[in-house]
């Protein structure tokens, strides 16, 4: 069985093309800004790359830790009857 098959029937833009252009486009996207991303950094000298970096990482697990309280309220919300 396609798995998008009953996708299709739905709507044209939930078609497998549709899905791959913009999965194609996200890729695209992305690979645009880790390449900017790393020109900025290449431009940089060491220490503030470094820096940069740890910025990046401290938003990133502070973004994760965020994520995995709201996942847990919920689970927590679900559980309460």
């Amino acid at each position: 069985m396609n798995l998008f098959q009953g996708l299709e029937q739905q709507g044209p833009w939930l078609s497998q093309s549709s899905l791959g252009t913009r999965n194609d486009a996200f890729k695209r996207r992305i690979s645009f800004f880790v390449n900017g991303l790393a020109e900025d950094l290449i431009s940089f000298p060491m220490e503030k790359s470094l820096l940069c970096m740890r910025q990046i990482r401290k938003y990133m697990d502070e973004k994760l830790i965020g994520l995995e309280g709201s996942i847990q309220n919920s689970e927590v919300d679900t559980n309460v009857t």
